[in-house]
């Protein structure tokens, strides 16, 4: 020790000049998660500990097929840590992040269905979590099903009987408050028919609905969010029928708007910077309904959609995500400017889906133009008068281009 070993004359050789302490030697190879503990413990006195999961995963939900759910544990424990999730017993295979904190079941399938656990380890020891449940059922052939081939992370389809407001996708339930009318007529040509929420902006408790903060919500990384809105009144009122705001820390996340900035639907996003703000498409109008959304590339680029059209894009960055308030609808902010509207297949997604894809989820409510009256054949008149010829049609969303001599 401290020399290669002695020459001829019993003199060390290349003798080293220094301290040397905690000297051993195994009969096997260690690992580098070994080797890091011993570093940790020597170099910072710190107690190695086994980890400790402080916080369960989400408990049995049932959600749709199609969708990217995710499902996080806590835990305490000395670094480093290594998780290993399983479904029924067997490690999770081909998802990297089966070995993260949060598992994300992207492009779920029935299949995927059954008992999940999560186990936390280091060399000190581990813990596993108590078991949830998981089940999968096959997505309808209707909207939904283009929805959740898209893999969203939450979808809400506000179609809901009770206070409970239903997550089909991730499981990330909400709640709603007495006054919001539930069960009215949803967007046109969902099917099967579907219901929807009315959100009538007064009443006692406030009408709106909230789901819990959870960073799944609330990425810094790209997402898209996309919801179907009738307001109850034309014009800018300035109120917000969807929204993921912390105004404590200088308006960080997003929020839809009704005419905030103009005659026309908008949104505010959060950057370090101040808040932007994009706008445009149709003004909002009492009784239509419309297909709102809204993109962030994860870098520095906002799109803002309507009905399937790209009307505002933003640059800026970086994006201030909300760290720390739920998600709400049918207000912003603890329950500010209450938003007087009914509110449709609401969808989240951790990536930023494109103008194909989102021009698929608008126009595939369209129902084919039908005329049910048809106009005079020929009308009569003094000339410099004015005559109305009518006509009438079914369809959604119809446009109308009359014709004088072909």
């Amino acid at each position: 020790i401290g020399s290669a070993g002695l020459d001829g004359d019993g003199a060390p050789l290349s003798p080293w000049l220094g301290t040397i302490d905690e000297l051993a030697i195994y009969g096997d190879s260690l690992s580098a998660t070994t080797m890091a503990v011993h570093n940790t413990r020597f170099k910072f006195g710190t107690a190695v500990t086994a980890p400790e999961i402080t916080s369960q995963p989400i408990g049995t939900t049932s959600v749709l097929a199609g969708g990217a759910p995710s499902f996080r544990v806590t835990n305490t424990g000395t670094a480093p840590l290594s998780y290993q999730w399983k479904l029924n017993g067997a490690s999770i295979a081909g998802n990297p992040t089966a070995a993260t904190p949060t598992l994300v079941l992207d492009k779920s399938t029935v299949a995927m269905s059954g008992q999940y656990t999560v186990t936390v380890s280091n060399p000190q020891g581990s813990d596993t979590s108590d078991p949830f449940t998981v089940n999968f059922s096959a997505p309808p052939d209707n909207y939904s099903s283009y929805v959740l081939a898209d893999g969203p992370s939450a979808y809400w389809r506000m179609n809901d009987t009770s206070t409970v407001l239903k997550d089909y996708a991730g499981g990330l339930d909400g709640t709603y408050s007495s006054t919001v009318e539930r069960g009215v007529a949803g967007a046109p040509d969902i099917v099967p028919p579907d219901a929807a929420a009315n959100f009538p902006a007064s009443g006692t408790p406030l009408s709106n609905a909230e789901v819990p903060y959870t960073p799944t919500l609330n990425p810094s990384g790209p997402f898209t969010v996309e919801c179907w809105v009738n307001p109850g009144a034309s014009g800018a009122p300035g109120t917000s029928p969807l929204a993921s705001q912390n105004r404590n820390t200088g308006r960080a996340g997003y929020v839809f708007y009704q005419g905030f900035d103009g005659e026309f639907w908008g949104m505010h996003v959060g950057f370090e910077e101040g808040v932007i703000r994009l706008g445009g498409g149709p003004a909002p109008a009492a009784g239509r309904w419309d297909h709102i959304a809204a993109t962030w590339d994860g870098s520095n680029t906002f799109q803002f959609y309507v009905n399937g059209a790209i009307v505002n894009t933003m640059t800026g960055g970086p994006f201030r995500a909300n760290l720390a308030q739920k998600l709400e609808f049918g207000s912003r902010f603890n329950g500010q400017i209450p938003w007087n509207g009914t509110l449709d297949e609401v969808a989240f997604y951790n990536k930023a889906l494109t103008l194909e894809q989102l021009r698929k989820h608008w126009s595939i409510t369209w129902i084919p133009s039908v005329i049910t009256e048809q106009p005079a054949a020929t009308v009569n008149a003094a000339e410099a008068g004015t005559i109305t010829i009518t006509a009438a049609a079914t369809g959604f969303p119809n446009t109308y281009q009359w014709l004088r001599n072909g």
